[in-house]
C-alpha cells in the first residue's frame, strides 16, 4: 500500500487487530450451517492448519526468497479484498457495512462514499482517493478473486478538458476482461458518482478524439477480436460523446490506427484492447443493466436508451431459430442437429445430480450412438438457453430413436442397448432429451418455451386430478394409488394397461410413453397414417386355454409411404417380409387412432383430432427443439508452460532448446559449465562473498539483495552507484559456475543421480530476477512433476458440477465415507449402504484417475523436499491415490488469484473435475467449458512465490495470492443463486411454458435459502442417474488421430442425423475451418520469420552469412513448412468431390491449390526428357 494512505485516528479500524494466518484459518466459522456441515469445515480449518504449519516452519529455514508462506488464507470475500488491494482494516469495514445493508453492490458504494470522504482511510491526494476507491469496489464486485481491479484498471487520472474544466480518465487493460462483461462497466458509473462528488466537470471529447474512438474500436472488433455483434459507428460516437467518464487505456495490440494519430489525450497509436472491450462488450452489450444499475446509485445514463437492442412495445414473446452457434465451426466435430429442427434435442426442464449452470444432460445412449463423439463432460455448443454447455449423462430421460438397417425402429434408452445396435445404425430420426435447469434459462434471460409432454409433467396432471376425493377413489378402487409415491423411474415404466386406465377414469392425458411425436405429420399425413391402421389387422395372443388374453401385434401391410409416416411420429415398429409389424404401445395405438371403433373427425389440428377420436386427451410430445454441435473435447493433464521446465533457473542458451540442465554441465556442450544470465546477486554480511543464492552455501545465512549498475557493470548497493553515481536497476547479466550450482544442491539433498533431462528456463520474467533453488528442480524431475511460471505444480481438468453421489460409484466404501464426515443420505436415514444417494460436501470434488496419479507424483515430491531440502518429516507417505483421499487440494481458475480450498472425495475415469455449484462459482466459473487447474496444498504452500511473477500487466493473475478456507455461497459468482432447489418444478411452470413467457415463474432457488441453515445442504434434483459419469470416458474426436479420420466420421455421423443438412454441414466446415487455415498459412509462409534451432532466435530474413548473429551457428530454419500450409487442401478436395458439394467451394479448392503451387513449385523452363512427349 502507498505510503500516501493512513488508517484515520478515531475510528474503529485502527483498533482492528490483523489476524495472523493460523488464526485466520482457526477462528469459529459464522456462516449458518447444520451441525454435519460445520463439522466438515472444522475438518477442513484442521487439516489446513496441519499442512501451515508445516509449509510455515519448512519456510522459516531461510532457504526459500521469503522465510513466510506466501498464499494467503482468507476466510471471506472481505478478507481477500483486503488482501489483494492492501488497504488496512478493509475486511472489517466492509463487514459493518454489508451487516447493515445487505446487498453487496450498494454496501461497496457506500465504501466508495466513504472512501471519497476520507472517512477510515486519510488519502491526501484526490486522485489516488478515487483510485484506491474504484479498484477496492470493482475488487468486491468480482468477490475478491480477481486481479482486474489491479492490472485491469492499472490507473485513474483526473485530467484536463481544451476549456480547463477537470474530468476523471480510467485506463483499462487487457485483464479487464477476467472481471467480465457487466463488471467492466462499474469503474466508469464510480467514477460519474465520484466526479459529481468532487464538483469536476465530465469528459469532452474533440471531434479528433471522438473520430478515433470510432476507428480504433472498429479495428479492434475486426482485426483483434472476433464478436457475434459488431457496434455501428453512430453507437460508438453516442456512448463516447454520453459517458461522463474517460474509457482510455494503455496500447494492448501492436495494429494501429491510421488517420487519428497523434493526439494528445490519447497517448498511443496503437489500439487499446481493454478500452475497446469495455466499449464493445460493457457498455454496448449491457446498455439497459447498466442504465438500471446507474440510476439505482443516484445516477442518469439515459443516453444508452438510444443503443438498447429491446423493443419496449413488443407484447408478444416470440422466439425464432439460432444460427450463432453454427459460426467458426472445427473440422471433426460434428453438427449434431440445425436451429429447432425437428428430431434434435428434445428440451425438457428439470435437473439431475450432474447438471446446473450450464451443464446439460441427454441420455447414455445418446452419447454412444453419436459415435461418441460426446463423450461425459464434452463442450458444445448450443441454440439455447446460453451459448455454451457440456454434456453429462441422465438415463431418467427419453433417448435416441432410431432406425436401424433392417427398417426396423426402435427407442433406446439405455448404453448397453445402444452399444448392441450401434453397428446396425442407419438413421436417428430423434436425438432424445436436453436436459436443462431452469436457472440456466433464468441466467440467460432466456424466455421459456414449450416444453415436450413427459413423465413429470404428467404425474403432476394426476396429482392435481386426485386433488378431487372421486378422483383420488378411482385409483384406488383401480389400485393404482401408488402411482402418486413412485419414482421418476418407475412411472416411465408403467404399464400400458395402468395408464389407459388411469386417463380414461379420471381424465388426465394420456401418458408421454405412448403417446408419440404425433405434430411431425399434417392433418393430411395423419389421416393418410390412419387409414393405414384402420386396416392393419390386430392379432391376438392367447393362453393355455384358447382364451384372447391380450392384444400383442398390429400388423399392416408393407408400404413405403405408412413406413414413413411411422417413422416420422417415431413409433417402434418391424419388418417381415410382407408387413410391417407393431409390438409396442399397441393398445395406446389401437385407442389413439380409434382403430376397433374407426371414428374420424373434422379437425385441422392433429391432436385436438387424435383427441377427440379417442376420447383421451393426447399432448404434444414434442415441445421444442434445440440445435447443437460438439465443441472444445473433454481434456485432463499437467499443466505445462513453454519448455516444461522442473525449476525456474536460468540458463540462457546454454541447454540447448529444450533448456537441458543436464546438457548444460556436460563438457562436450558447455565445456566448463558457466552460463550467463540475467540474475540478481546477493551479499553474505557473514563471509562478504557475493552469489546469486538467496541462501549462503557457506554460512547458511540470508543474503542482502544488490541492485546492479549498467555503467560499471557490477552488483552494487542502493538505487544509485556509489562509484559513478548512476542510477541502478534491480537485477543484471551476470556469470557463475553452473556446474558446482548443480554439484552443491545434489550433495545438499543427496542425490547422487541427475533424472535426465532437468529443464530449467531460459531466463526469469520477473523484474527482480531472482531464482529457485536448483534442489526443488531435481527432486521436481526425479518424480516427474513439472513446473509453472509461479513455482506451484498443476493439473489442468474441465470443470463439472455433482451435488449428489453414490459410495459406489467412486468405489468408496460405507466406513470410508463415514470417516470422511457423511452421516445420512438424502432421505436422512443413516450410511449403511453402498448404492444410497448422499449430498456432497460443498468443497469435495471427484477427479479424474489420471490427475490422482499425479497428485501422488506431487505428494512424493513434497515428503522428499520437506525431508532433504526442509529437514522436516514427510507427511503424506502416499502409495496410491486412494491414499490422499480426504486431502487438501487448491482449486484455481486462470483469471483469478484467489484459489479455493478443495478436499478429495474419489476419482472418476472421466477427464474432469467434479465439484458442488458452490465450488465452481467460488472460481467465478460455470460448466460451460471453462478449464481449471488444481495444485496440491502443500506444495502451493511451499513453493509459490510472488517474487518469481511478472511486473506485467496481468502478472498476477493465475496465481494463488490467496486462498479461501471456507465457501460462503453469498459471496460466490451469483450464477448458481439462479439454479433452482426443487425436487419437482410447479404445474404452472410447464402450463406457462407452453405459451412461452419470461423466466420468472416462482421456484424456490438458490438465493432463497441463503444465510439460512439450510444453504449447504439443500441441493436437489429432479431427475435421477443410475452412474452420474456412466457414457464414453473420451470423445471420438481424441481417439482418432489423423484430421482425415475426424473429418470423415464427422461427416459419417452428420449423414445419420435426421436434424442435420448433411451437405450444408460439410459446406460450413470446409468454409470456418479448411479455407481459412490454408489461405492463412499460404499468406503466413510468404511473410514468415525464420528461427534459430539452437538459442531461438527470430529473423525476418535469414542473415547473409547463413549463420545466426546470436549464436554463430548455422542452424537457421523456416517457421513454417510447405506441409502446414498444404495439410488440409488434399482432405478438403477430395471431400468435396466425395459428397458432391457446391461446384464454387471445387473451383475455390483447385484455384488455392494452383496459388500454392505457385508458391511451391518453380517457374524456371524445365529441360524435358524425350519420354516426356510419349
Amino acid at each position: 500500500m502507498s505510503d500516501e494512505i493512513r488508517v484515520k485516528e478515531g475510528t474503529n479500524v485502527e483498533e482492528t487487530k490483523k489476524l495472523t494466518p493460523l488464526e485466520m484459518i482457526t477462528q469459529e466459522i459464522d456462516f449458518p450451517a447444520e451441525p454435519h456441515i460445520k463439522d466438515y469445515f472444522k475438518r477442513i480449518q484442521n487439516e489446513t492448519k496441519t499442512i501451515f504449519e508445516i509449509a510455515q516452519r519448512a519456510k522459516e529455514n531461510g532457504r526459500d526468497l521469503t522465510n513466510f508462506v506466501e498464499v494467503v488464507p482468507a476466510v471471506d470475500l472481505a478478507d481477500r479484498a483486503e488482501t489483494i488491494i492492501g488497504l488496512p482494516g478493509l475486511a472489517k469495514v466492509f463487514r459493518d457495512i454489508f451487516n447493515e445493508i445487505k446487498d453487496r453492490r450498494k454496501a461497496y458504494f457506500k465504501l466508495f462514499q466513504g472512501i471519497l470522504e476520507e472517512k477510515w482511510w486519510s488519502i491526501p491526494d484526490q486522485q489516488k482517493r478515487v483510485e484506491i476507491g474504484i479498484k477496492t469496489c470493482l475488487l468486491i464486485e468480482t468477490e475478491g478473486v480477481v486481479v482486474a481491479p489491479l492490472d485491469g484498471v492499472p490507473k485513474v487520472e483526473i485530467n484536463t478538458n481544451p476549456d480547463g474544466s477537470k474530468y476523471i480518465d480510467i485506463y483499462f487493460a487487457g485483464p479487464i476482461r477476467a472481471a467480465g462483461g457487466s463488471s467492466t462497466v462499474i469503474p466508469l458509473i464510480l467514477g460519474d458518482y465520484a466526479r459529481q462528488y468532487l464538483k469536476l466537470d465530465r469528459y469532452k471529447p474533440t471531434q479528433d478524439e471522438l473520430e478515433r474512438y470510432v476507428e480504433e474500436i472498429g479495428i479492434y472488433q475486426t482485426e483483434v477480436i472476433s464478436r457475434q455483434y459488431t457496434m455501428k459507428d453512430e453507437e460508438i460516437r453516442i456512448i463516447i460523446t454520453g459517458c461522463p467518464v474517460c474509457i482510455n487505456g494503455p496500447p494492448t495490440e501492436e495494429v494501429e490506427v491510421s488517420a487519428h494519430r497523434d493526439l494528445e489525450r490519447i497517448p498511443t497509436n496503437r489500439i487499446r484492447g481493454g478500452m475497446g472491450l469495455v466499449v464493445a462488450e460493457g457498455l454496448a452489450l449491457k446498455a439497459l443493466w447498466v442504465m438500471k444499475t446507474a440510476k439505482d446509485m443516484g445516477l442518469n445514463w439515459d443516453f444508452l436508451e438510444k443503443i438498447v437492442k429491446v423493443e419496449k412495445t413488443q407484447s408478444k414473446i416470440e422466439v425464432k431459430p439460432n444460427k450463432a452457434y453454427l459460426d467458426r465451426l472445427a473440422a471433426g466435430r460434428p453438427i449434431l442437429a440445425y436451429p429447432s429442427a425437428w428430431g434434435g434435442f428434445r428440451l425438457r426442464y428439470g435437473k439431475g445430480r450432474n447438471t446446473g449452470i450450464m451443464a446439460k444432460a441427454i441420455n447414455p445412449a445418446t452419447m454412444i450412438l453419436l459415435d461418441e463423439f460426446l463423450a461425459v463432460g464434452t463442450h458444445g455448443r448450443i441454440e439455447r438457453p446460453g451459448k455454451a454447455t457440456q454434456f453429462f449423462p441422465c438415463d431418467t430421460i427419453m433417448g435416441p430413436i432410431v432406425l436401424l438397417k433392417d427398417g426396423s425402429v426402435e427407442r433406446i434408452n439405455s448404453r448397453e442397448r445402444a452399444e448392441e445396435v450401434r453397428a446396425q445404425l442407419e438413421k436417428i430420426l430423434y436425438l432424445g432429451d436436453l436436459l436443462s435447469t431452469y436457472g440456466d434459462f433464468r441466467k440467460s434471460a432466456h424466455p421459456l418455451i414449450p416444453a415436450g409432454y413427459c413423465e413429470e409433467w404428467w404425474i403432476l396432471e394426476v396429482k392435481k386430478s386426485c386433488e378431487q376425493i372421486e378422483n383420488k377413489q378411482k385409483l384406488v378402487d383401480l389400485k393404482l394409488d401408488n402411482v402418486l409415491s413412485m419414482s421418476l423411474k418407475e412411472i416411465e415404466n408403467l404399464s400400458e394397461d395402468s395408464a389407459l386406465a388411469i386417463s380414461k377414469n379420471i381424465g388426465v392425458p394420456l401418458h408421454p410413453n405412448f403417446t408419440h411425436f404425433y405434430k411431425a405429420l399434417n392433418i393430411n399425413e395423419l389421416k393418410q397414417l390412419q387409414n393405414y391402421l384402420f386396416n392393419s389387422k390386430i392379432v391376438s395372443e392367447e393362453n393355455k386355454e384358447g382364451v384372447k388374453v391380450n392384444s400383442t401385434k398390429l400388423v399392416l401391410e408393407k408400404n413405403s409411404e405408412c413406413k414413413k409416416l411411422l417413422e416420422k411420429i417415431g413409433l417402434p415398429h418391424k419388418l417381415d417380409k410382407e408387413n410391417i409389424v407393431i409390438t409396442e404401445n399397441v393398445l395406446s395405438i389401437i385407442k389413439t387412432f380409434s382403430i376397433k371403433e374407426k371414428k374420424v373427425s373434422n379437425s385441422n389440428d392433429v391432436l385436438a383430432y387424435l383427441s377427440e377420436v379417442s376420447n383421451l386427451i393426447i399432448r404434444d410430445k414434442a415441445g421444442s427443439f434445440i440445435g447443437g454441435r460438439m465443441g472444445r473435447p473433454e481434456q485432463a493433464k499437467a499443466r505445462q508452460m513453454k519448455g516444461n521446465p522442473h525449476v525456474l533457473f536460468p540458463i540462457g542458451l546454454k541447454g540447448g532448446s529444450t533448456r537441458n540442465i543436464n546438457k548444460a554441465i556436460d563438457d562436450n556442450y558447455n565445456e566448463g559449465g558457466k552460463v550467463k544470465v540475467e540474475v540478481s546477486e546477493y551479499f553474505c554480511p557473514t563471509c562478504k562473498k557475493i552469489s546469486i543464492n538467496h541462501f549462503c552455501k557457506k554460512c547458511n545465512e540470508t543474503g542482502v539483495r544488490l541492485n546492479y549498475c549498467k555503467n560499471c557493470q557490477k552488483s552494487v548497493t542502493g538505487e544509485t552507484c556509489g562509484v559513478c553515481g548512476k542510477e541502478t536497476i534491480l537485477a543484471g547479466e551476470h556469470e557463475f559456475n553452473l556446474k558446482e550450482e548443480v554439484e552443491y544442491a545434489k550433495k545438499n539433498i543427496g542425490e547422487n543421480i541427475l533424472s535426465d533431462p532437468l529443464k530449467g528456463v531460459k531466463g526469469m520474467i520477473s523484474e527482480v530476477k531472482e531464482i529457485e533453488p536448483l534442489e526443488k528442480g531435481i527432486l521436481r524431475a526425479k518424480h516427474d512433476v513439472h513446473i509453472f511460471r509461479d513455482g506451484t505444480s498443476r493439473f489442468e481438468l474441465l470443470n463439472a458440477v455433482i451435488t449428489h453421489f453414490k459410495p459406489c460409484e467412486i468405489n468408496l466404501s460405507v466406513e470410508k465415507v463415514k470417516e470422511l464426515g457423511y452421516v445420512r443420505d438424502i432421505h436422512g436415514k443413516e450410511i449403511v449402504d453402498e448404492n444410497q444417494i448422499i449430498e456432497i460436501f460443498p468443497q469435495d470434488i471427484i477427479v479424474n484417475d489420471a490427475c490422482g496419479d499425479w497428485l501422488v507424483r506431487v505428494s512424493r515430491f513434497c515428503d522428499e523436499l520437506l525431508e532433504k531440502f526442509y529437514h522436516q518429516k514427510k507427511f503424506y507417505n502416499a502409495k496410491t491415490k486412494e491414499d490422499l483421499i480426504g486431502h487438501i487440494v487448491l482449486g484455481l481458475a486462470p483469471h483469478t488469484s484467489a484459489a479455493v480450498n478443495s478436499r478429495i472425495l474419489g476419482y472418476t475415469k472421466s477427464r474432469l473435475g467434479f465439484g458442488h455449484p458452490y465450488f465452481v462459482c467460488g472460481k467465478r466459473r460455470n460448466v460451460d467449458g471453462d478449464q481449471d487447474s488444481l495444485l496440491l496444498l502443500m506444495d502451493a504452500l511451499l513453493n509459490f512465490s510472488q517474487k518469481y511473477l511478472s511486473n506485467k500487466s496481468g502478472g498476477r493473475m493465475d496465481a494463488p495470492l490467496v486462498f479461501t478456507i471456507v465457501l460462503n455461497p453469498s459471496e460466490v459468482d451469483d450464477e448458481v443463486h439462479k439454479m433452482e432447489v426443487a425436487w419437482e418444478l410447479p404445474l404452472e411452470f410447464y402450463e406457462k411454458a407452453q405459451n412461452v413467457c419470461e423466466p420468472n415463474i416462482p421456484v424456490t432457488t438458490v438465493k432463497d435459502i441463503l444465510g439460512s441453515v439450510k444453504q449447504y445442504s439443500s441441493m436437489s434434483f429432479t431427475h435421477d442417474t443410475n452412474i452420474f459419469d456412466d457414457g464414453p470416458k473420451t470423445s471420438r474426436y481424441i481417439q482418432l488421430k489423423t484430421m482425415d479420420e475426424k473429418i470423415q466420421r464427422q461427416n459419417n455421423l452428420q449423414k445419420k442425423i435426421v436434424a442435420v443438412d448433411a451437405k450444408d454441414a460439410l459446406e460450413r466446415v470446409m468454409g470456418s475451418h479448411f479455407l481459412p487455415d490454408i489461405i492463412g498459412n499460404a499468406r503466413a509462409f510468404s511473410r514468415q520469420t525464420f528461427r534459430c534451432t539452437a538459442c531461438n532466435e527470430i529473423y525476418r530474413r535469414v542473415p547473409l552469412t547463413g549463420k545466426c548473429y546470436k549464436c554463430g551457428k548455422s542452424t537457421i530454419i523456416l517457421t513454417i513448412h510447405e506441409g502446414s500450409v498444404r495439410k488440409y487442401l488434399k482432405i478438403a478436395q477430395n471431400m468435396a468431390r466425395q459428397e458432391n458439394l457446391s461446384p464454387y467451394l471445387i473451383q475455390r479448392l483447385d484455384m488455392i491449390e494452383k496459388e500454392i503451387d505457385s508458391i511451391f513449385k518453380s517457374d524456371a523452363v524445365q529441360q524435358k526428357g524425350l519420354f516426356d512427349f510419349v
